[in-house]
């Protein structure tokens, strides 16, 4: 993923670590970032649907619904984590006005 007003690359751990519900901001520009609404939709999609399959396959090897309910949540994390930096791509929140951490405009 990289920033479209730095081009710098932006790391998957500011994912993670959004500063607020709805975005990301770069750590190099600190521009307001957020992902557009196609990549979100297909990444969660993606995430779900392979925490759904190992949920089904632990249930049914296992037996057990702790360990189907761990294997989905470590799967989806580990799948959106994989695919993120391939699929995602951001976007300035608001177009022509970068967003400075800690600036109130």
């Amino acid at each position: 993923m990289t920033c479209p007003q730095c081009n710098q690359r932006v790391p998957v751990v500011a994912l993670w670590k959004a500063t607020h519900v709805t975005g990301v901001v770069c750590p190099n520009c600190q521009a307001s970032l957020s992902p557009g609404a196609v990549c979100t939709i297909l990444m969660t999609v993606l995430a779900f649907g392979a925490g759904e399959i190992a949920l089904l396959l632990l249930k049914r090897y296992t037996g057990e619904l702790w360990i189907a309910i761990g294997g989905f949540v470590i799967v989806a994390a580990l799948v959106y984590a994989l695919l993120a930096p391939l699929l995602m791509r951001l976007r300035p929140k608001h177009p022509g006005q970068p967003h400075l951490k800690g600036h109130s405009a």
